[in-house]
């Protein structure tokens, strides 16, 4: 009987469940009286065969009647209470697993509850991401069409102005005045389609690059010959040997040009844009840097300028005349070439011409294997 009385309570605490408790506490509460009586009983009978039948004492004996008080009636009142005590523990056992299951159901129903209630909401938030999604595709179809069907108009009309322009005498001063400014704003027009028409062919993952080995030396010359600013001369310095940079040449001219046009905006008349050249060997990339001695980006602008459409304002007139597109395109180009781009300012100590320093880092031609070109094509942007 103790065995399985210990077998029981060994299966109850190990699997904790309340209908394991309460046989136990069932078979505790008939072993409280059937116990007790069992032991009284079988004592008085081992007193009464040891003193009345084998010695033959009379029944006022004390030592009989002390022997018989103590094992059958003290021992089995003791036995009586440790039982009281054992099932009322084994009761308060059985109520806490009881209320810690109701807390754990409790529990659970909120749990349940709640990933319920989280999983819906997660649903109307991917369907709503895929409508934004989808709205945002049909912006970037929807400017990519109106900037190409734009692009042949203007450069009619550019090829008319410039025709009209290439004869001076056949045109009166003052009209020639008026199609030169048009010239110029529809040359500047036509460049901000071009620049709109790049930016939704990269968002939509429809640009495509050729790469190949590119010199930078002739490149940059290039690109600061094409800047056509006599006021701001482009001073360059090549610090030990320019290896091939490994990329697009179209668009690292894009990159540089974007980079130079953004110093030639802020930089003030009759200064000079500093371009200096470094090879990191280590890294097997080539460092350009450009520098302004401009009046600099507030470090807490500085996080926003490779923003799209982004212009810096001071007070409440913008810095320079743009579209913030150039910056933003530089870093992107960048990224597909596994470059980087970043921006330093101040750059002087100089507090009314603190200057900006645009750091681009490229990787160069490994030498070492031989190489093939390759197109890749970029995938679209995640938003």
């Amino acid at each position: 009987m103790w065995r399985n009385l210990m077998l029981i309570l060994q299966g109850t605490m190990e699997r904790k469940k309340p209908e394991h408790l309460e046989g136990v506490v069932r078979l505790m509460r008939h072993l409280e009286w059937a116990l007790p009586l069992m032991l009284s009983f079988m004592a008085t009978a081992v007193e009464l065969l040891e003193h009345r039948l084998d010695k033959q004492e009379p029944w006022t004996e004390s030592y009989f009647l002390g022997e018989l008080a103590i094992f059958a009636l003290v021992g089995p009142v003791l036995v009586f209470l440790v039982l009281v005590f054992t099932t009322r523990i084994l009761q308060y056992w059985q109520q806490a697993i009881l209320e810690l299951r109701e807390l754990n159901q409790e529990l659970e129903d909120k749990v349940a509850a709640r990933t319920q209630e989280l999983a819906e909401k997660n649903k109307a938030l991917a369907r709503a991401n895929a409508e934004l999604r989808e709205l945002d595709q049909l912006k970037s179809d929807f400017i990519a069409l109106v900037s190409h069907e734009l692009i042949t108009p203007l450069t009619t009309i550019n090829g008319g102005l410039e025709l009209l322009l290439s004869s001076p005498g056949e045109v009166p001063p003052t009209v020639q005045h008026r199609l030169t400014l048009l010239a110029r704003e529809t040359n500047r027009l036509t460049q901000l389609v071009r620049r709109i028409l790049e930016v939704s062919r990269l968002e939509a993952g429809k640009l495509k690059l050729t790469f190949g080995p590119v010199a930078p030396r002739p490149l940059l010359t290039r690109v600061a010959a094409a800047l056509d600013a006599p006021q701001h001369p482009v001073q360059m310095h090549f610090e030990g040997p320019t290896p091939l940079l490994w990329g697009d040449e179209l668009y690292l001219e894009e990159i540089l040009r974007n980079l130079l046009r953004n110093a030639q905006q802020h930089t003030p008349p009759h200064t000079p844009i500093q371009v200096a050249v470094f090879h990191r060997e280590e890294e097997g990339a080539l460092e350009i840097t450009i520098t302004d001695w401009g009046p600099g980006i507030p470090p807490e602008v500085q996080k926003h300028i490779f923003s799209a459409f982004y212009q810096v304002v001071q007070g409440e007139q913008r810095q320079a005349s743009g579209w913030g597109l150039g910056l933003y395109l530089a870093r992107r180009l960048a990224e597909l070439h596994n470059g980087r781009l970043w921006v330093e300012s101040p750059v002087f100590p100089d507090a009314e011409r603190p200057g900006t320093r645009f750091h681009l880092v490229l990787p160069v031609l490994n030498e070492e294997e031989p190489f093939e070109e390759e197109t890749r094509h970029v995938a679209p942007a995640n938003r």
